[in-house]
């Protein structure tokens, strides 16, 4: 298992652990290319117990959120890329320095979030919250492509006093559910001449010089919601649907 800065190999912080004969062992480890991981010299994610029976192997270990280690990934809030991969045989010998064999086909991402915030109770805010929709409306999906990025920008409303976003959540035309894996907002500081661009557009590589062609610099990412893990279904022709859409609660303070 590894903690990835964009769901690949290279760059990921990796912990590779197995059970031989009765015995569980785990090893650090991280990975500079789409190669065998290097063995990590600051061992910094400790094994807990370990047991396999005939179906299931079962590691459990932990590590500090911050390491301070430079092969280490700083584990947040945020959401987080996790890589696996496995392979029915063990390493050779038990320091597993021989290496362990290649998994083959027998790996996957998933987009997750491993720490929880703790929210407030929900108490009555009417009169001081209120929301703001960003609908992408009526996209063409094409189905030449397994994945597709729809991008457009939305001016935020004026805002008089301090405001904070306290919620979001998805709005998903019914019935498109499966076609839906994640909304990625942007925050981006507006210059007082810029033109906001209204128009969709399939790549944010195209979108941020076309629509924000003052140079004005992204400053947050969020990831605002994970859907099914498989999405991407195979379709006989484009369908007219809407793929991508946010809701944000915004509180008066």
């Amino acid at each position: 298992m590894g903690l990835s800065p964009n769901g690949g190999m290279p760059g990921s912080d990796i912990v590779i652990g197995w059970v031989k004969d009765g015995t569980a062992y785990l090893t650090d480890r991280y990975a500079d290319a789409k190669a065998e991981p290097s063995v990590d010299e600051s061992q910094d994610w400790e094994l807990v117990s370990g047991y396999e029976n005939g179906t299931h192997t079962v590691l459990r270990f932990n590590r500090k959120l911050t390491t301070c280690d430079e092969n280490d990934r700083v584990i947040t809030e945020d959401t987080l890329r996790v890589i696996w991969a496995w392979h029915d045989q063990d390493p050779e010998d038990e320091s597993g320095v021989s290496g362990p064999s290649y998994h083959g086909s027998n790996r996957g991402a998933r987009a997750t979030r491993l720490l929880s915030r703790k929210y407030p109770d929900q108490t009555n805010s009417a009169g001081t919250t209120y929301t703001v929709d960003f609908i992408m409306n009526k996209v063409n999906v094409p189905d030449y492509q397994d994945t597709t990025y729809w991008c457009q920008v939305f001016e935020m409303p004026k805002l008089v006093g301090k405001h904070h976003v306290i919620k979001a959540e998805p709005i998903i035309q019914p019935g498109n559910e499966g076609m839906v894996h994640h909304f990625l907002v942007y925050n981006c500081k507006k210059n007082p001449n810029m033109t906001i661009c209204q128009r969709n557009i399939r790549d944010m590589s195209v979108l941020l010089p076309t629509c924000l062609a003052t140079g004005e610099n992204v400053i947050r990412e969020a990831s605002l919601w994970h859907g099914p893990s498989v999405v991407g279904v195979s379709f006989t022709q484009s369908r007219l649907v809407t793929p991508s859409v946010a809701r944000t609660t915004v509180a008066l303070c």
